[in-house]
């Protein structure tokens, strides 16, 4: 953070300092009790406003003298010469936005008072209190030799007179102090540049005021006529001192103590000695000339702060983010970033707002107290199915139980039930690529049509998106369509020669049944529920079901089949839809209504010992209770609700961006980034990449909520924190010279 520090001696002095300085605000030291004043300095920050104010005035002037008098003309020459002024700060502007060398300070002021002991004590203090990275002394201080009045002295060394031996004849033992090296380097680069020009009090200016480099001695007497024995020391023995004053001694012994803190004494002439109380017809009077004094000296001092360039360089800034976001993109598209994307994707699919139950859809329950042993039996699967067509008339029913035993009891006449079409029951089963028999559900129900039939594969991977464990058990998506089968695996028969997953074929039934129809195409006199495009389409809304591109969060994906992401229903008490117990059903303790026309699922909702595992990990398990995996049944429920949601009710589907969008989105993000950290240089980095990173994530988690779009988070969230370590590096390259 570049901190300066400015200290002066008398209210004069601190005024013109500080009508340099923006956005100030007092503070008050917490011991002493001594008032600071602590602002900004932003370089070249003569607008354009400011020269009109100027023009305005001339011309106001000039409608009330005569055009063809001198004082007119010389009016005219000023608006002229404020039109070119114009032209130098739009041109200045323009290489600066360019170059990006806008030069920004925190700056503190304070009065330390007259005599060097008063200012050693006040400039300690200072120091610590503000621990600046540069602090200048500024003021006014009387004229020896080769100097004018309204000239500026920057001292390179400044010597303490009073010092030495008091026999017949005084003796001087001269104590010296020297500025900073660096800083004196810098200001004698800028003497003979345009630095008048920020004179902020133009009335106060002189023609070509002249700045030097040179010594300056320092006592605590008031040197008031060239006659006296103080004088003549003076040019006897400090024979190279340009000016002389009674604090910049006390100033920089004080500093020394701190090595890392640069200083610098920046002297404006007020006086030649002689007369000091004096009005001089040309000079002014004593007050004219000390404010003239005063307003050179800090003019000098601010381009000083100009000139030294702490901001962090814009065409730097922008190959820094450039490179960055290259190589984050990069790291997006091999897949080395999919892991966290989908972190974040669950963190923000798990935080939206509540969404209300779907009363469509309703799940009967079964659990382990509904039947001994490790599955329910065909009897009772049968009971229920049968009260549920004779009492309850749902409009279809999908049953996520397998029952692919013909060996057990009961199962020839439930296969009866279940092949009868006038029932509207969705039988399930697995599609695996090997050895179909030994998988529950590998084998579909005897003599069950294909169009009866669901299959219940869900696209699960670990928490990751990776396969990389054993038993990978988090779903994020659900997979429409079945895979093509290669040759061999169409040899291997029997096996699930299911159409459709169970969610869609629940859900196409029930639109059906609403006079929602799917588009369906033709090709090699085989019927596909999908529009020209190979989209999944409902007519008459023409609602397309939004397929999972490989692109966006998912790199590493298998991509057989129509898949999408499902849009988990958000609810923090796991209430998304009505769920009764089996045995209610069948003892008809249930009302009629609450079953009548819906979406009836039944399937197991707990872990059956010996049963194949139907519980997985979902964006949900974030939420309520934490940690909870969701059966097999309610994820199909859920996407049987995504369905007719988004073509019944409009509601939003998650869909991702194209390639180019993508792009588009890592890139804006990160030019205003960049743009943030050049606009703001005196913010602290890190506080900035935090705020960043807090409006990366709202702006995301708005379009996921509100609109459905999953949009990168992670990679314009890296992005920010690489070019905010790359500002602190930049930044701190451009202060080498503060801390060698």
């Amino acid at each position: 953070m570049p901190h300066a520090l400015i200290l002066t001696a008398i209210p004069v002095e601190y005024l013109e300092v500080r009508q340099h300085l923006k956005s100030l605000r007092k503070q008050k030291h917490p011991i002493t009790g001594k008032n600071y004043e602590r602002g900004k300095f932003i370089a070249d920050n003569r607008s354009i406003w400011n020269v009109n104010v100027e023009i305005y005035r001339h011309l106001k002037s000039l409608r009330k003298d005569n055009l063809h008098t001198e004082k007119a003309y010389g009016e005219v020459r000023k608006f002229i010469s404020n039109i070119q002024t114009i032209y130098n700060v739009v041109i200045s502007e323009l290489k600066k936005l360019l170059l990006g060398k806008r030069t920004r300070w925190d700056v503190t002021i304070t009065e330390i008072g007259l005599s060097n002991s008063n200012a050693a004590d006040v400039t300690t203090q200072a120091i610590n209190y503000c621990n600046p990275d540069i602090i200048f002394f500024v003021g006014i201080a009387g004229g020896i030799k080769d100097v004018k009045i309204g000239d500026v002295v920057i001292a390179d060394k400044v010597y303490y007179y009073e010092m030495g031996k008091d026999n017949k004849k005084f003796s001087p033992r001269p104590d010296i102090r020297r500025c900073s090296n660096v800083l004196i380097d810098q200001a004698k680069s800028i003497i003979g540049s345009e630095w008048s020009q920020r004179i902020i009090n133009e009335s106060m200016a002189i023609i070509n005021p002249r700045a030097m480099v040179g010594a300056i001695a320092a006592g605590e007497r008031v040197l008031g006529a060239k006659d006296s024995e103080t004088y003549k020391l003076l040019r006897e023995t400090y024979g190279d001192a340009l000016s002389v004053d009674m604090e910049s001694f006390g100033f920089l012994q004080s500093v020394a103590n701190y090595p890392k803190v640069k200083a610098l004494v920046i002297r404006g002439i007020s006086d030649k000695i002689e007369d000091k109380n004096a009005d001089d017809p040309i000079e002014g009077s004593e007050n004219e000339r000390q404010r003239r004094a005063s307003c050179h000296a800090s003019a000098f001092a601010f381009e000083m702060l100009a000139s030294l360039e702490v901001s962090i360089p814009l065409q730097k800034l922008l190959r820094h983010g450039l490179h960055a976001m290259m190589l984050i993109i990069l790291m997006r598209l091999i897949g080395i970033l999919q892991p966290f994307e989908l972190i974040a994707y669950d963190i923000l699919m798990s935080s939206r707002p509540d969404e209300k139950m779907d009363n469509r859809i309703a799940i009967i329950e079964i659990t382990e107290q509904n039947f001994q042993g490790t599955e329910i039996s065909n009897e009772k699967l049968l009971a229920l199915l049968t009260t549920l067509k004779e009492d309850y008339k749902p409009e279809i029913i999908g049953l996520d139980v397998y029952v692919d035993r013909p060996e057990k009891s009961g199962n020839k006449e439930l296969i009866e039930h279940l092949r009868d079409a006038n029932n509207n029951i969705i039988s399930t089963c697995v599609i695996v690529s090997q050895k179909p028999e030994s998988t529950p559900g590998g084998i579909p129900p005897a003599t069950v049509p294909a169009q009866q039939l669901g299959f219940t594969n869900v696209p699960s991977e670990d928490v990751l998106g990776f396969n990389l464990l054993r038993e990978p058990s988090f779903i994020r998506r659900y997979q429409l369509t079945p895979p093509t089968p290669t040759k061999d695996e169409q040899e291997r028969l029997p096996s699930c020669d299911a159409n459709f997953s169970l969610g869609f074929s629940l859900a196409t039934k029930y639109l059906e049944s609403k006079n929602f129809t799917p588009a369906q195409t033709v090709y090699n006199s085989e019927i596909y529920m999908e529009n020209e495009e190979g989209y999944i389409e409902y007519e008459p809304k023409n609602i397309v079901i939004e397929e999972l591109e490989a692109w966006g969060g998912y790199r590493w994906r298998d991509v057989e089949g129509y898949q999408v992401l499902l849009n988990y229903r958000s609810n923090k008490h796991g209430n998304s839809f009505l769920r009764v117990g089996i045995d209610e059903v069948i003892a008809e303790k249930v009302h009629k209504d609450v079953l009548a026309n819906k979406i009836v699922l039944i399937g197991y909702t707990s872990d059956i010992p010996g049963q194949y595992p139907d519980h997985y990990y979902t964006p949900q398990s974030l939420r309520f209770p934490p940690g909870q995996r969701m059966p097999g049944v309610l994820i199909h429920a859920h996407l049987v609700s995504q369905i007719l949601s988004s073509v019944i009710d409009d509601r939003i589907q998650i869909k991702v961006w194209s390639f180019y969008h993508d792009l588009l989105w890592i890139g804006v993000l990160s030019f205003i980034s960049i743009g943030s950290i050049w606009l703001r240089p005196l913010m602290k980095l890190w506080l900035f990449a935090v705020i960043k990173t807090i409006l990366i994530i709202s702006m995301c988690w708005f379009l996921l909520s509100k609109l459905g779009l999953w949009v990168p988070l992670v990679p314009p969230t890296l992005v920010a924190y690489r070019i905010t370590w790359k500002a602190h590096k930049l930044r701190v390259i451009e202060n080498k010279w503060l801390t060698q």
